[in-house]
């Protein structure tokens, strides 16, 4: 993609990493093409699970106006707690697992 990955990192005070992309500016075709994709999908009736671990009521509340809008016959299972993860997925065997990676009972991938 032309652009460039970096990090600084300084012992016992952190990181930060980067990414840096060109600018491009999206034609209007590919856009039509995606726009026609996902209508594809959601007349084909796909159903499914997802299961999402999440603490953001925004956040939550994003993802269900897009499954609804897109996919209205997908499942959506959330819990704030990522310690029950593990739980859940045993329990519902979603088809996908979203997992946001700061939560106030875990930080960072388990």
């Amino acid at each position: 993609m032309k652009g460039s990955v970096g990090v600084e990192s300084e012992k016992s005070k952190g990181s930060i990493f980067w990414i840096e992309l060109r600018v491009t500016i999206m034609r209007p075709m590919l856009f039509d093409n995606s726009q026609a994709l996902i209508q594809l999908e959601t007349h084909g009736g796909k159903k499914g699970t997802i299961l999402y671990i999440e603490d953001n009521p925004s956040n939550v509340e994003l993802v269900e106006q897009i499954l609804s809008n897109h996919l209205p016959n997908m499942r959506l299972i959330n819990n704030p707690n990522g310690r029950r993860t593990v739980q859940l997925a045993t329990e519902y065997l979603p088809d996908l697992i979203l997992l946001d990676l700061n939560l106030p009972d875990i930080h960072g991938p388990m």
